[in-house]
């Protein structure tokens, strides 16, 4: 129960970084020399980028975490699933961010905000997605466990 809880600290300081890269237009002075203008090829592949990290976080959260817990491979409960929860969990999230990272980077580059926020909405909405919420992460019911005394059906 423990390691939940910091699971849940480390998210919230991600998830407030987030809020800190997004408040960075706000905090700068502006350039002394005008910025070069955005170039849609660099943006472009920032953006592809984003999308294959987006899409590598869900995927290894589907099959690293929730296949093997649903399958009864994995227990979240012992110290080696609690282990790989945790690890896999930072994995996904530090991935998430580094999301929001390339539209800060992007933002630095051509000093427009316009480009930063859909970058951090994407990472936002995956460290959503990617909350340390355990409720989903129940193995399915084998005929064992349904034929236990303390399990009435119907």
């Amino acid at each position: 129960m423990q390691q939940i809880q910091q699971l849940w600290v480390v998210w919230a300081c991600l998830v407030v970084s987030l809020f800190i890269y997004g408040a960075m237009p706000l905090m700068l002075q502006p350039p002394q020399a005008p910025p070069p203008p955005p170039q849609a090829s660099f943006i472009g592949a920032l953006a592809f980028v984003g999308l294959m990290t987006a899409v590598a976080t869900i995927l290894l959260r589907r099959f690293a975490i929730v296949q093997p817990v649903r399958s009864g491979n994995m227990d979240i409960t012992t110290t080696a699933g609690a282990a790989r929860f945790f690890t896999i969990s930072l994995l996904t999230w530090v991935l998430s961010e580094s999301i929001g990272i390339y539209g800060l980077v992007s933002f630095f580059l051509y000093r427009v905000a316009a480009l930063l926020y859909p970058f951090l909405a994407v990472a936002f909405l995956l460290m959503i997605f990617h909350a340390p919420r355990t409720g989903s992460l129940r193995a399915d019911p084998s005929s064992a466990d349904l034929a236990r005394p303390d399990i009435k059906i119907g």
